[in-house]
């Protein structure tokens, strides 16, 4: 079961867990002396990692679609750039995707080079997401339903296309009110590396 902890109750858990006596001088957290400020920043470094390797399920994990930013950059794809809170994607769906796509590619994938070609590249059924660097390329995006139009003079304008919408980002994620929020049995084997 997922518990949220503010920063304050890890303070005390560690120092209890390692051992350390509070210091007589020091009448509360807000005191924060050098070793409790050390252990805030160890707690932070122990809480970063197991956003981004304990299964999503035991972390934090929320949908971040509206704090992400997209543009169509091509006529099957587009690219979202991930929101500074999120840590590790788990899941993304466009709301035309029937479900969400949990595998993604790397670009160097040949998955992810079928998608230049129109024969082999996804589809709004079998969307591809490949991964970039603080970005998504989705590919499989909804068509339009509008047929070209034709001008005066006879040339051919693409119809309009909407950004298609984000129906959900999956994302471990630091919790936005500075709490830490995952499943109490990942403390059990944790250590902080304490540096």
């Amino acid at each position: 079961m997922i518990r949220r902890y503010t920063e304050e109750e890890m303070l005390a858990y560690w120092k209890r867990r390692l051992g350390l006596a509070v210091s007589p001088a020091v009448t509360g957290v807000e005191d924060n002396n050098g070793l409790d400020r050390k252990l805030i920043d160890d707690i932070r470094v122990w809480y970063a990692d197991i956003l981004q390797n304990a299964p999503p399920q035991l972390v934090n994990c929320e949908n971040l679609a509206d704090e992400a930013t997209a543009e169509i950059i091509g006529d099957n794809c587009m690219a979202v750039t991930l929101p500074e809170r999120g840590t590790r994607l788990v899941s993304v769906r466009l709301k035309a995707w029937e479900t969400p796509v949990t595998r993604m590619v790397r670009p160097e994938s040949p998955v992810a080079a079928l998608q230049t070609d129109p024969l082999t590249r996804a589809t709004v059924d079998d969307p591809v997401v490949v991964e970039g660097t603080h970005r998504l390329f989705l590919y499989g995006l909804p068509l339009t339903m509008e047929a070209d139009v034709e001008e005066a003079g006879g040339a051919r304008v693409p119809p309009h296309r909407p950004l298609p919408g984000i129906a959900s980002l999956e994302m471990t994620a630091w919790p936005a009110d500075g709490t830490y929020v995952f499943d109490p049995g990942l403390l059990r084997h944790s250590r902080l590396l304490l540096s």
